[in-house]
């Protein structure tokens, strides 16, 4: 075994290397991504699984005569969804001089009576290790391998929510994941567009578009499409996703700065004809005043592969309508594990020539939204 997992295997360490990873997906499940409150992680110990979606038209009671025998009626209708679990996996390669480093970090540790990590007595004094650093970077790529699994759980249901399907296909491995959460036969919504029936067309490059200031009017877009999601689901969406800069356009608008003046005016029955500049206080008023849901600014990012740089979860020029429930982040067993769910993480040797140890992690996982009716999202710069 290789200098590193050899050292990884040993009790303590391992015990700290699971603690890493419980940490991890306790702190995953805790930290409020902005899709975790709509699609919460949820773990499965099956890799296929079945959801049912009731689409539930409860009409009124019927007026029975004393004695009679009460009338019979259909109640909505179940829709059977059955999800494959997709797998995903990493591995993060120690190389041979990373193997030199450890060796010569234990032989130093031996020497002086020391453990490689630093050590934190129960008084809250600290036992120097002989290198804390390497043992740091160590924990510190097991962590990042259990976050690196669930992002992409977490991407794949942001591509889901912003178009209603997902085609990605990974760089590295040039597997490709088709995904269609849509319903072909849509008669709701922005009907007959089938499975663009909450999906409506682009406002980029129209006069609509929110990055045209003057002609502009995004709260009546907003407005527009809150009411043909309700008219489809008989509720309002919980809140609406954009980003940063597209509610940046939504306040520079003049519409919205006319709509402000007016609502904040009428009171006093004071005409103004414009204000000169409606801050993020002023159009969560604004929102509330006109009975919309509230925004949550998203601009989450995450590493693209092979030091690729940084890419959004979410695109900056959409508005996506998120509602509590509509689905979740199943994540299943794997055989690495002996078939328990979750992330599996583990530190192996790889090759004995050249040596050669590698954290590897593996999941299963599949974003679930059974109910189409409740994706919606719009192209709004």
């Amino acid at each position: 075994m290789g200098q590193i997992a050899s050292w990884l295997s040993e009790q303590q360490q391992a015990a700290e290397a699971n603690i890493m990873v419980d940490d991890t997906l306790h702190y995953l499940n805790q930290r409020k991504r902005a899709l975790d409150a709509f699609l919460p992680p949820r773990m499965y110990d099956t890799r296929d699984f079945l959801a049912y979606v009731v689409d539930k038209v409860s009409p009124v009671a019927s007026l029975v005569a004393y004695g009679a025998e009460l009338p019979t009626t259909q109640v909505g209708k179940f829709n059977k969804i059955t999800g494959d679990l997709f797998k995903a996996g990493l591995s993060f390669d120690y190389p041979e001089e990373r193997q030199w480093q450890m060796r010569e970090a234990l032989e130093k540790a031996s020497a002086r009576g020391l453990t490689v990590q630093s050590q934190v007595l129960p008084n809250g004094a600290v036992i120097p290790g002989a290198n804390s650093t390497l043992a740091d970077y160590l924990f510190g790529t097991i962590a990042d391998m259990a976050r690196a699994l669930t992002d992409l759980n977490y991407l794949i249901a942001a591509q889901a929510v912003q178009f209603g399907f997902v085609n990605y296909e990974d760089t590295r491995t040039n597997v490709r994941l088709p995904l269609d959460y849509r319903d072909a036969d849509a008669t709701y919504g922005y009907a007959p567009n089938g499975k663009f029936a909450h999906f409506p067309p682009d406002l980029t490059a129209t006069p609509q578009a929110w990055n045209q200031y003057i002609t502009a009017d995004g709260l009546q877009n907003l407005e527009n499409d809150v009411e043909v999601f309700r008219d489809t689901n008989g509720y309002m969406p919980t809140a609406i996703l954009m980003s940063h800069k597209l509610r940046l356009h939504l306040r520079n608008q003049e519409s919205t700065k006319r709509s402000f003046s007016s609502i904040s005016n009428s009171a006093a029955s004071v005409v103004v004809s414009n204000v000169g500049v409606v801050s993020n206080l002023m159009l969560d008023r604004l929102f509330e005043d006109m009975g919309l849901p509230p925004i949550i600014i998203c601009d989450e990012m995450y590493n693209l592969p092979n030091g690729g740089g940084k890419m959004r979860f979410f695109n900056p020029d959409r508005y996506i309508f998120l509602t509590q429930g509509m689905g979740e982040q199943a994540m299943g067993p794997t055989l690495e594990n002996e078939g328990a769910p979750g992330p599996f993480v583990v530190t192996r040797e790889v090759t004995k020539f050249p040596p050669r140890d590698a954290t590897q992690g593996v999941a299963t996982m599949l974003p679930v939204i059974p109910n189409p009716k409740l994706l919606f999202a719009r192209r709004a710069a």
